[in-house]
């Protein structure tokens, strides 16, 4: 039996309560399984980054995967050290990364691929959705702007370090509930202690799932379990009793009964004094609230991405401390710890942020006439409360750390690009911008702000173009167009209304793709703090040594990886002018 017959035997018997897994660690044992996850992951924009070996998924063959499938079924396998590297945070820190060999990646994803076999079919709780195949963060944004209104408040809940803090005896405990392949688990943990390099120095590690690696997410998953259990025990707890009464109950009857009578009677003189009757009743005698809270009624409901979670209660304000109290002695259990800085507790007309969406929620008091298109028919509502989602405001510091524009949201050259060649500076801002309009499709009105984030992305592209010719904006434009087009990469239109109901072929993008393609090129090495030739500290620039013209490739892509692997300096702006000068006043 091959191996795509024994993963889907393997799904269909994880589909039965109480089933058991054993003997899974012999599906290791082939070689088409490592056939399938390199074709899985050869696609990935970091799939030619080396690991501490210096390969990268160009020195892989047939022969190579034979040997990882040997070296498994021998027991000999060893996971090397991850390469330990950082990128910038929104708020100023670092965030470490771990890079794996692209041998471990392989038998990593031949790994993922059983556990999902495993895990998902297994997967009820819909509240859980960072890195679950079908789930993404527009069905978390459409969730929350149904449930936030039905709610008084809202806790955003943020853990510190999480990914690198979690115990792995919890990683391993809550996959041995369906796991009983001891050497399979063995293999995991050898995955888990396999550590990290950093400056030449090799650190073991005890707990956590770096960054970067390709098993960490669902592991992290799986750790948060526990968490999951607890909120979903508060949940059953706390949802009892009608949170809200209604106060129109009078009306209600009579408005029904007038209603009734009119849908019954043919006579139209006598339809029109009901009608009449119906509209005269005073808006006035219902300029309040039409429900109020329940005291007696409690509701909760939670859902978390990843790290994040966000928990909605209606209730007072007083039980929430509990709450947290409870929430925090859980995590610590697992390794994580509340991010007290983050984890804010509000109400939901205050609105607040999450995955990238901002939420706000309107209190509509009173009661309003409902006129039909239809003759003859006018209703008495009730204005009910509704939650908008919106664009997070922040995107635009995003937009300013990846160089699409300054910190006063003016486009800008993105340097990093201009290495390019004309048609993959446009497929890339391309790609930038319909992940964009893609991640906010589900937003209520986003027009302004969206038709802001549109016009960077678009005269960005247009500055890195005249700045990567050494020419004005005016001749690019009269050159390309307002939407650049070059053979086939053409940049897209959209207006600031597409972002409502936008219909683009293609999957959604969760928040970290939506920069994907912006941060697959990034510069070599790390600025200095001060000029190395005057010593100023204001003003830094990375200077190459080496210019574009010296560097041979046979392609586009081996030339950007020469590109940002040459030499630099950092020089401050009038060492960096003149250096350049001498430069290419050089034969």
């Amino acid at each position: 039996m091959n191996i795509e017959k024994l993963l889907q035997e393997l799904t269909k018997r994880n589909r039965e309560s109480g089933w058991e897994n054993r003997d899974i660690h012999r599906l290791m044992y082939s070689p088409d399984l490592y056939v399938i996850a390199y074709n899985r992951i050869k696609g990935n924009s970091g799939s030619r980054t080396p690991g501490i070996d210096g390969k990268n998924r160009d020195d892989y063959n047939e022969r190579s995967v034979q040997l990882i499938a040997d070296d498994i079924k021998s027991g000999s396998y060893q996971f090397k050290p991850a390469r330990r590297t950082y990128i910038l945070k929104e708020n100023g820190k670092l965030r470490p990364l771990g890079i794996p060999t692209f041998r471990d990646r392989l038998v990593e994803t031949a790994m993922l691929i059983i556990l999902e076999c495993i895990f998902l079919p297994d997967l009820e709780d819909l509240n859980s959705y960072g890195f679950i195949a079908n789930r993404s963060c527009q069905l978390v944004a459409n969730r929350l702007r149904y449930a936030t209104s039905k709610h008084t408040w809202v806790i955003e809940g943020d853990f510190t370090g999480a990914f690198d803090n979690v115990f792995h005896s919890e990683i391993i405990k809550e996959l041995g509930h369906k796991i009983k392949d001891k050497m399979f688990l063995n293999l995991v943990k050898k995955r888990l202690s396999a550590g990290y390099t950093e400056k030449g120095k090799t650190f073991k590690s005890n707990k956590g799932t770096p960054q970067g690696g390709i098993l960490s997410p669902f592991l992290f998953n799986r750790a948060m379990g526990g968490f999951d259990r607890l909120l979903n025990k508060l949940e059953r707890d706390n949802n009892y009793g009608s949170p809200k009464k209604s106060l129109c109950y009078a009306y209600d009857h009579r408005a029904s009964k007038l209603r009734y009578q009119m849908k019954k009677v043919t006579d139209p003189t006598e339809r029109a004094r009901i009608k009449k009757e119906l509209n005269s009743e005073s808006l006035e005698n219902f300029n309040h609230y039409p429900t109020r809270p329940n005291p007696e009624g409690r509701k909760l409901e939670w859902m978390r991405y990843a790290d994040d979670w966000v928990l909605l209660f209606q209730g007072p304000r007083t039980e929430i401390e509990p709450m947290l109290e409870n929430i925090k002695a859980t995590s610590a259990t697992i390794g994580v710890e509340l991010n007290t800085e983050k984890t804010k507790v509000g109400k939901v007309t205050g609105g607040f942020n999450f995955l990238g969406y901002r939420f706000t929620t309107v209190k509509r008091k009173g009661m309003e006439i409902s006129k039909h298109h239809r003759k003859n028919f006018a209703s008495l509502g009730r204005r009910c409360s509704r939650t908008y989602v919106n664009i997070d405001p922040r995107v635009f510091k995003r937009l300013a750390n990846k160089g699409f524009c300054t910190g006063d949201c003016k486009p800008s050259a993105r340097g990093i690009w201009q290495c390019c060649s004309d048609e993959d500076i446009i497929k890339n801002f391309s790609a930038v911008t319909r992940g964009m309009v893609n991640y906010y499709t589900v937003c209520d009105s986003g027009g302004q702000l969206l038709g802001r984030v549109l016009y960077i992305l678009q005269y960005s592209l247009i500055h890195t173009l005249a700045s990567k010719h050494k020419t004005s904006i005016s001749k690019i434009i009269t050159k390309y167009g307002l939407y650049p087009t070059k053979n086939e990469a053409t940049y897209p239109k959209f207006s600031s209304n597409d972002v409502k109901g936008c219909k683009w072929s293609g999957e959604h993008y969760s928040w970290d793709k939506v920069w994907s393609s912006a941060a697959r090129l990034q510069i070599s090495q790390t600025k200095k703090t001060q000029c190395e030739e005057c010593g100023s500290i204001e003003g830094l620039e990375n200077h190459h040594l080496n210019r574009m013209k010296n560097l041979k490739g046979s392609d586009l892509r081996t030339m950007m990886t020469k590109a940002h692997s040459r030499k630099t300096i950092t020089l401050c702006t009038k060492c960096h002018d003149k250096r350049t000068k001498q430069q290419a006043s050089c034969k």
